[in-house]
């Protein structure tokens, strides 16, 4: 029988904080490229892979820049350092995706009158990611 993980309790960690009111997020652009290598005395394309990319990591949130995890976003965004990220798949043994990465986007949204302010907050990965 296939298995399959909830994402119910997965958790995100910003340098050590928990980030609270995620609502969902995503692991994306982890990718080998590839670089053509033919010569001309080749008859078909060869090819060889080249050095990973990391991707992006992207949580959506409840926005409260009053919660101290949410003001550690906005204060990461100015000071542009590079910190370290797990994600933690907590219905799958506690799966770990971690990595280090920089903020790159922290987008905030006014919804309209009954709705509540939301963000996305955009990590790039900054080498590997260790899955463990």
């Amino acid at each position: 029988m296939a298995k399959f993980i909830k994402s119910s309790g997965c958790t995100l960690s910003v340098a050590g904080t928990t980030i609270v009111n995620v609502l969902g997020g995503s692991i994306s652009g982890w990718s080998r490229e590839t670089t053509e290598v033919t010569s001309l005395s080749d008859t078909v394309k060869k090819y060889m892979i080249v050095i990973p990319d990391g991707g992006e990591i992207s949580v959506d949130l409840n926005w409260d820049g009053s919660e101290s995890s949410h003001s550690s976003l906005t204060a990461l965004m100015g000071s542009g350092n590079e910190v370290e990220i797990v994600v933690t798949f907590t219905d799958s043994g506690n799966e770990t995706f971690t990595c280090n990465g920089y903020l790159t986007g922290l987008d905030i949204t006014i919804g309209s009158h009954s709705d509540q302010v939301s963000a996305t907050a955009t990590f790039k990965v900054n080498g590997e990611i260790t899955v463990s």
